[in-house]
């Protein structure tokens, strides 16, 4: 079993979390919109219903915090941070 010290909607996904699904949900709702508009797609309504669902879900699994209080987003983060501080040595040895 498992206590959580802050509130969460489910486990692994809290108040963090959620803010940052709806930022990507709603960027991704005014993308779609824009889309929309500009193609002139036969059923828009149903594109942009089932578009922001897909957004939702894929943020949501994106963002929820597994095993070890780390999510996808946050691994990505620290792949990132690691390459960055690795150091190159360009030294080339000589043949004797």
């Amino acid at each position: 079993m498992r206590i959580s010290l802050q509130w969460e909607l489910w486990q692994g996904f809290g108040k963090k979390e959620l803010l940052q699904t709806v930022c990507v949900t709603v960027a991704g709702s005014l993308f779609l919109f824009l889309l929309c508009l500009l193609l002139q797609v036969e059923g828009k309504l149903l594109v942009m219903v089932f578009g922001v669902i897909f957004i939702l879900a894929m943020a949501s699994g994106f963002f929820t915090r597994m095993d070890g209080n780390q999510s996808m987003y946050d691994y990505l983060q620290r792949i990132e941070k690691y390459h960055a501080t690795q150091q190159k040595f360009l030294f080339i040895r000589e043949e004797r």
